[in-house]
């Protein structure tokens, strides 16, 4: 790859600061932050995973997913919006916090989500894949009956058949599972003013499986060889305001183009690296513009995308992460 020119297009603070380290061939423009704005949440039904291969008829009706349980799982996470629009209440996915993968899930993979509310609610929202629907649906049971809030449960309308919704004194939870695919929403805390969170909820929940679902069924998660380059060369731990622990590298799917996160960790506080290579500067504009929500910083290398999306340390990350990847920029 050739070294891309006109690095000190930005702004004067910015410059200053990492002018001193980064390489003096690269563009490094700030992103600037925005605020999201909020998008309406309609009921959708979640369809299963598309398989690979058609079951034979003798068969079991039992599919493969088209990638892996973890992969998927990670889409949805990753393709899940910062803010997310429940009824009159909008939910604010705690980034900082990341995703933690639910132990003791048999047959799948589990992740959880973070969200709060500015009326002082918290909530998680978890999404399950399974390697089958009958053991998509075991978990359903095995969560059913270990949630004390559900012993009373009902169903609701406009939802599908094996899904469940309770109240108790330490919270509500609704279950959800169709297909190989599984949701849970926990409300932790929530004004009783303002009404059930759980139906609004748990709709927007399926519209986020449902998206990650269809974005996974279309589109390779085949890294880019310059992606698989840079996550090789990318540090264990980098240094900006105390020391960031690699710990994960996430799919992100994007158009025109593939793009990955890592993701490094200093005690409860997660930052993501967002590496992209894109079929021509176009597609990376847009790209650029797609991620101002998450309260970013980063650079455009024509057709290549480097942010940092954290609450806290950006500039001084960025600044490490242009010096890591820096011998491949400088490439012939």
């Amino acid at each position: 790859m050739k070294p891309i020119s006109l690095f000190y297009i930005c702004i004067v603070w910015f410059a200053f600061v990492a002018s001193a380290c980064a390489p003096a061939n690269l563009d490094m423009t700030p992103l600037p932050t925005e605020t999201a704005v909020p998008t309406e949440t309609t009921a959708t039904s979640t369809p299963v995973v598309a398989p690979t291969e058609a079951v034979a008829s003798n068969e079991t009706d039992e599919t493969s997913p088209a990638i892996s349980n973890e992969d998927l799982v990670n889409l949805i996470v990753a393709s899940s919006p910062d803010r997310i629009p429940a009824g009159a209440v909008e939910w604010i996915v705690d980034r900082a916090r990341g995703a933690e993968t639910v132990r003791n899930v048999e047959g799948g993979l589990a992740k959880k989500i973070f969200i709060t509310e500015r009326g002082g609610g918290k909530a998680s929202l978890t999404f399950g894949v399974f390697d089958s629907e009958v053991a998509a649906k075991t978990y359903y049971d095995f969560i059913k009956g270990l949630r004390a809030s559900l012993e009373f449960g009902e169903p609701r309308a406009n939802f599908p058949e094996n899904s469940l919704f309770g109240s108790g004194l330490y919270g509500s939870n609704a279950i959800v599972q169709e297909g190989n695919l599984f949701i849970e929403v926990s409300v932790e805390a929530f004004s009783s003013t303002s009404g059930d969170p759980l139906t609004g909820l748990t709709r927007a929940t399926l519209s986020i499986m449902e998206e990650g679902v269809a974005l996974g069924s279309t589109q390779s998660t085949e890294q880019a060889p310059i992606l698989v380059d840079i996550e090789a060369i990318m540090p264990d731990t980098l240094d900006a305001n105390g020391t960031w622990t690699k710990i994960e590298t996430l799919p992100v799917l994007v158009e025109n183009g593939s793009a990955i996160e890592i993701v490094y960790r200093q005690n409860t506080e997660n930052i993501n690296i967002y590496f992209g290579t894109f079929n021509a500067p176009s597609d990376t504009l847009i790209a650029y513009q797609n991620i101002l929500s998450r309260g970013t910083v980063g650079t455009q290398l024509n057709t290549e995308l480097i942010a940092v999306k954290s609450s806290s340390a950006q500039m001084g990350v960025l600044v490490e992460v242009l010096k890591a990847v820096q011998p491949i920029f400088e490439q012939p």
